[in-house]
């Protein structure tokens, strides 16, 4: 019966965990992309949700912007991040000013950030904003 490790066994051994970590590293990161996707999606509705209420109280006409500073009254619960009442994603990225009744929108270098891990139809009725500079 054999009782000592051989180089062989560990330098096999060794191999193993480096291939399982190639491997895994591209995955967990895709992994991490999809859960700031998810969170930016979350972000957007209950912006959305917001920006419509804000517009209502201050008497906002449909396709005007709504400044976070009218918004921001309308973001409370501890569910929400101090960020986003600052107008920043998930990816610390600002967010474009929203529209009175109309889907805001994200930053293109978030969009681009994302693109790998979620597919565009994952957005609607969200998109990247048009106007957004691209860094």
């Amino acid at each position: 019966m054999r009782s000592a490790v051989s180089l062989f066994d560990l330098v096999l051994a060794a191999a193993l965990l480096l291939l399982f970590g190639v491997l895994a590293g591209p995955g967990c990161e895709r992994a991490k992309l999809r859960v700031r996707a998810h969170d930016l999606r979350g972000e957007l509705e209950i912006l959305h949700k917001a920006a419509n209420r804000a517009a209502l109280d201050a008497g906002i006409a449909r396709g005007t912007e709504v400044p976070f500073s009218r918004i921001a009254v309308f973001l409370e619960g501890d569910s929400v991040p101090d960020r986003l009442k600052q107008g920043i994603d998930p990816l610390g990225n600002p967010y474009p000013v929203p529209l009175a009744d109309a889907p805001p929108t994200f930053s293109k270098v978030s969009a681009r950030s994302l693109r790998e891990a979620v597919s565009d139809s994952f957005w609607t009725p969200f998109s990247a904003a048009e106007s957004a500079p691209l860094e």
